[in-house]
């Protein structure tokens, strides 16, 4: 089964703002880690010596460079230990929980995904591509009432693509509530980001069809 194109690609975040005298936390393990290479030695300052900033001894864009270097190679037990490097040292970027839960699915690490994304969810609960990626998470398992959930929490944001519509319709068709389903994409031709995108005309009517229902799908 393949999972990248489950999840939108992570994009360069901007890297996080730093709070005064927070601890750098890992950052000894992560210099150790294998493929990082040792940190970049300065030259002598002739200041008085003070502690060292965490920017100066490693970074995000490092983590998530390696990570999509070995997503590109398909070697995804490299790339899940770049991403969770990556969340050990920068436990506020939620794109490696999103990479991270790529990673595990296509190692068939399912269940370690999914516990993943949840706590990107209690973490980011603002992020509108948790939910997303945990609903096509769902929907790749077959797991029909998880992705309704998922689906439905991504139409509480302001941004409601056409296609989280079409995607929970498909979740409550899949479960044999086939008139919610053709409420839901009615619904959408009023209160979609893109209303007048085809499919949510062409989706209620074969559904009106496999009811059986001529005129309704006739007119749809």
């Amino acid at each position: 089964m393949k999972w990248l194109g489950l999840f939108p690609r992570p994009k360069r975040p901007r890297p996080p703002v730093s709070e005064p005298g927070r601890p750098a936390a890992g950052i000894d393990f992560l210099r150790a880690s294998a493929g990082l290479g040792a940190p970049v030695v300065a030259e002598p300052d002739p200041r008085p010596p003070g502690p060292a900033p965490l920017a100066h001894a490693i970074s995000w864009e490092m983590f998530q460079e390696q990570a999509e270097q070995a997503q590109n190679r398909l070697d995804w037990e490299e790339a899940e230990r770049h991403w969770r490097g990556m969340r050990t040292a920068f436990p506020d970027i939620f794109h490696a929980y999103n990479g991270g839960a790529i990673a595990l699915c296509n190692l068939g690490r399912y269940d370690e995904a999914r516990n993943l994304l949840d706590d990107a969810a209690g973490r980011f609960p603002r992020e509108r591509s948790v939910p997303l990626a945990q609903g096509r998470l769902a929907m790749g398992l077959s797991d029909w009432p998880a992705a309704e959930a998922h689906w439905r929490t991504a139409l509480t944001f302001d941004v409601r693509p056409w296609w989280v519509y079409t995607e929970l319709a498909g979740a409550l068709e899949h479960q044999g509530r086939i008139p919610e389903a053709e409420a839901v994409l009615l619904e959408a031709q009023a209160r979609a980001e893109d209303p007048h995108e085809i499919t949510l005309f062409t989706y209620p009517a074969r559904l009106a069809w496999k009811r059986e229902d001529w005129a309704a799908a006739a007119a749809r």
